[in-house]
């Protein structure tokens, strides 16, 4: 069962070895034998989901308006939430994700070509990797922060991670460490599922500004000049084809842009869900804890800025595709594309005019990922968190 071999793994190796371990997805190149067991395996780590959730909006129903009733519960119930909502979505568009991989990987022309290339490429690649390792790094310090905080705070192992609803008594020794293995079973896999989907549409998303880049690099190698007649007719032909091959390069950009936005638009219309929400109860709870050096205020902000990070990396990396689309066009003129004939101009101008509409990717289809919303979305959680504090006073 070596799913390092399967496409998807080779090409994005840590996104897709996750998503494998939370149950989400089944490599390719296993036998049919091995998929009928993942698939067992998928269902039973799906109902332990679906129960941890339940429980979890129980106890919420059942503390509200009492002394008991604890607002960070409901961040927690939003992770969880949008974690299973994650998992649905992957499972029920896995052919489209599947076909979206395989139609890149087919895709030779992205390939470096040159020593200039592969510097562009292995750059990107070495980025990928760092940024998908940090944010990697952080969930999983959340999620032993969140698992181990509990105990630290009371001085004893017998006291659940989570505030949960359960119809027996967990002070049992053995009820207590089967609820325990339930909690971190279903709280890691939700978990890894937003670390899992993040990373790949991010990786994705710097996978398109790498194919921006080496497209720049070869826009402006297309030279016609010459001094006899047959060199400058082949030249001419050579230029023309060359053009007509950076044409259909850019087509090729746009259309994985398109794609990819229509494969992950159910998952950011759920990270869009999930991000402000949290971010204003983490928040309101930092500025209404008064004793500031205890460990819970330290998680608490840990917590939120992991919550920045996640959007932060979606509008950084959506604004870098949307400047290197416009960038494309400034490219084209650095070629030397007044020795042009008219037919070949004819080719720039294709490119020129796509270029004046900027490739866009948006969550949730009127949230544009780039810098001014991310802003925006900080402005407006702000203002939430004025009204919210208002409101309690």
């Amino acid at each position: 069962m070596d799913f390092q071999k399967s496409v998807e793994h080779q090409l994005f190796a840590i996104p897709f070895t996750v998503l494998t371990l939370c149950g989400a997805w089944c490599p390719e190149n296993w036998s049919h034998e091995n998929k009928r067991i993942y698939s067992v395996y998928t269902c039973f780590i799906m109902i332990l989901g679906i129960i941890f959730f339940t429980e979890m909006m129980i106890n919420i129903v059942l503390t509200f308006n009492s002394d008991n009733f604890n607002m960070e519960n409901i961040f927690t119930a939003i992770v969880v939430g949008v974690g299973i909502y994650k998992k649905i979505n992957v499972l029920l568009y896995r052919a489209n994700i599947m076909n979206f991989i395989n139609e890149y990987a087919t895709n030779q022309w992205y390939k470096p070509r040159n020593i200039e290339e592969t510097a562009i490429y292995s750059a990107n690649l070495s980025e990928r990797r760092r940024v998908t390792i940090v944010y990697a790094g952080l969930i999983l310090a959340a999620v032993l922060l969140r698992s181990i905080l509990p105990i630290l705070e009371a001085g004893t192992f017998l006291i659940l991670p989570l505030e949960a609803w359960y119809p027996y008594n967990v002070d049992n020794v053995v009820s207590f460490l089967l609820t325990y293995l339930h909690q971190m079973i279903s709280g890691v896999t939700l978990s890894c599922m937003h670390l899992s989907t993040d990373t790949l549409f991010v990786s994705l998303l710097m996978q398109m500004c790498c194919q921006i880049n080496i497209l720049k690099h070869r826009l402006p190698k297309v030279d016609e000049s010459g001094t006899d007649n047959d060199r400058m007719n082949e030249q001419m032909s050579n230029a023309r084809f060359l053009i007509e091959q950076r044409v259909r390069e850019h087509e090729s950009i746009y259309r994985f842009g398109c794609d990819l936005q229509d494969t992950f638009r159910p998952l950011l219309a759920g990270q869009m869900v999930i991000f402000v929400p949290n971010l204003i109860i983490n928040i309101y709870f930092l500025s209404t804890n008064s004793n500031r050096q205890n460990l819970k205020y330290f998680t608490t902000l840990f917590y939120a800025s992991v919550s920045l990070m996640q959007i932060y990396m979606f509008c950084w990396y959506g604004n870098e595709v949307t400047l290197g689309s416009i960038d494309l066009g400034n490219a084209l003129y650095e070629s030397n594309w007044i020795n042009l004939n008219h037919r070949t101009k004819k080719l720039l101008l294709t490119i020129i005019t796509r270029t004046s509409k900027s490739i866009l990717i948006s969550a949730a289809v009127i949230v544009p990922l780039n810098i001014d919303s991310f802003i925006k979305i900080m402005k407006t959680s702000y203002s939430a968190f004025n009204f919210l504090q208002h409101v309690s006073t």
